[in-house]
């Protein structure tokens, strides 16, 4: 029997929730919050200078500027997300979408066989995106090069970068709980080789306002951000700690149910748990997402989503 994608999943879900609930999970919220501030600015700016045409046009009609900006946002052939700051792009499962479906355009005329800088690549992000997080493409390198130290500064395949950098980005908590769980298990707290305490379970994500993007400042140096940075020993944590996978599976099945209950992406249970019980013993997170980005499943949603689908 297929496996159902993402995005059915999704609207299987959202068929059974009330109508408040609904437009919470859907985070309309977020687009007309972004729509009344545009307007905000346009009416200012009217005050101004009044003369402006496209100003009188949004402060005297304010819905049908509303009525442009959605048709704009669900208008496949135009890219809503360039040039938004990256709590924008990042806060629905649409706007990843559409920010990956105009990075993949972007980026079309590379050759999938030539290697780029993980800097050069953050470029390519940053053009789309004017406060895109360097540290993302620099995780996403270090798990393309199996976690090793150099991967900073070590040429990667365009091809594999791309498709990383989408599986993480996409499902970002997912992976970013994943990180804390590995990184607290190196620091001793939760069964790893370096300490024998007792198992510490991420945080279940409970809202988008408490989202684990917040973790990164932990996760990463604070001049991880900056080009030609080193990132600190901190960040390099999450890496190269072996736990056993029966906590492995434990660990995941509570990100998994916490970005669920948050309606944030996820990768489902029987996507990643089949691939980390096959391991046996001990896995690293750079192996956990080897053998998990491995799976068909994800290219075949990632298709789905570069497609809108």
């Amino acid at each position: 029997m297929p496996r159902v994608t993402d995005g059915e999943r999704r609207a299987a879900f959202l068929h059974t929730l009330s109508s408040g609930t609904f437009l919470s999970q859907s985070k309309v919220q977020v687009y007309l919050n972004d729509a009344l501030n545009i307007l905000l600015k346009v009416s200012s700016h009217q005050a101004t200078s009044p003369q402006t045409p496209s100003a009188f046009s949004a402060s005297q009609r304010p819905l049908r500027f509303l009525s442009n900006y959605f048709e704009g946002v669900l208008d496949e052939t135009v890219n809503h997300t360039v040039g938004k700051n990256f709590a924008y792009i990042c806060c629905t499962r649409y706007n990843r979408g559409t920010f990956l479906k105009g990075f993949v355009s972007c980026t079309s005329g590379i050759s999938e066989k030539q290697s780029v800088l993980p800097d050069d690549f953050y470029q390519l992000a940053l053009s789309l995106c004017p406060d895109f997080l360097r540290a993302i493409v620099h995780t996403v390198a270090w798990f393309q090069n199996g976690g090793r130290a150099t991967a900073s500064t070590s040429l990667v395949k365009f091809q594999a970068l791309r498709y990383g950098f989408a599986i993480y980005f996409y499902y970002l908590e997912f992976w970013l709980l994943a990180q804390v769980f590995f990184q607290a298990a190196y620091d001793g707290a939760s069964g790893g080789v370096e300490g024998r305490k007792a198992i510490v379970m991420p945080a279940l994500v409970c809202s988008v306002d408490t989202s684990p993007i917040r973790e990164l400042t932990s996760i990463y140096a604070s001049n991880a951000d900056r080009a030609g940075s080193t990132p600190n020993p901190t960040w390099r944590r999450a890496f190269g700690c072996s736990v056993d996978c029966a906590h492995v599976v434990t660990a995941l099945g509570r990100i998994e149910r916490g970005c669920r209950g948050a309606g944030v992406p996820y990768i489902p249970r029987e996507v990643w748990e089949p691939a980390i019980s096959s391991q046996g013993g001990k896995l690293t997170l750079e192996k956990s997402w080897a053998v998990i980005t491995r799976d068909p499943w994800l290219r075949e949603s990632l298709a789905c989503i570069l497609e809108g689908e």
